[in-house]
């Protein structure tokens, strides 16, 4: 298949696979698919705008009702998601956050706060500590690491955890390789995927909503 970026034709080469909720395993055919950066991405003015903030929270007010698995942690202050998501989850609802980076300053045992520094394709090591923190079913499964195809295709595996009425947030959609291609795999039969932000000056967010069986 072919999409455009920014006008630019990006063919995606379309493997089998048998990950489940995806139509297929996105390749591009031009370009590195390990890539957080591409020759059609561009920059916004702001990392996370008031749009992208405020999405997060009606979708953390909506689908708290199974835990929640954060991956890229609080990299923009006060305004990144993660605020978004801790702000408004209840304290019995655990959330994990998974970075390269340490982010236990947000660690809070008694509002079900955890952090691991890890990459997320360490997939045993997130695994058990998810299941050591009692993390089994999610609800929220937030995508904003590093941005290459493969790396969402690596994050996206997480979605086997994903409750029933479950979705996966995905940002940066107008233009990084990773979400830009992916969203274009996911299984429509599985999950609704809307595009937020496309027309507007934005990194833009891609939701895929789980469809009830």
């Amino acid at each position: 298949m072919e999409i455009k970026v920014y006008g630019t034709p990006v063919h995606i080469e379309e493997q089998m696979t048998d990950i489940c909720g995806l139509k297929f395993k996105p390749q591009m055919t031009q370009y590195d698919n390990n890539e957080d950066w591409s020759v059609f991405t561009r920059g916004h003015p702001v990392e996370v705008s008031t749009d992208d903030f405020n999405l997060v929270e009606v979708a953390a007010n909506n689908y708290s009702t199974h835990g929640i698995m954060e991956i890229g942690v609080c990299r923009n202050g006060m305004g990144s998601f993660t605020h978004a998501l801790l702000r408004n989850k209840p304290n019995h609802i655990p959330y994990l956050g998974v970075d390269l980076e340490d982010k236990t300053f947000l660690n809070n045992k008694e509002k079900n706060v955890f952090t691991i520094q890890s990459n997320s394709h360490d997939q045993d090591k997130v695994r058990s500590y998810a299941k050591e923190i009692g993390l089994e079913k999610i609800s929220i499964l937030l995508i904003d690491g590093w941005h290459s195809v493969n790396t969402c295709i690596n994050d996206w595996l997480y979605s086997d955890m994903l409750s029933d009425n479950g979705i996966v947030i995905f940002h940066d959609t107008n233009g990084h390789p990773g979400p830009s291609v992916f969203l274009n795999a996911i299984d429509n039969k599985v999950y609704k995927v809307v595009k937020y932000f496309e027309d507007k000056d934005d990194c833009g967010i891609g939701v895929a909503y789980k469809i009830p069986v």
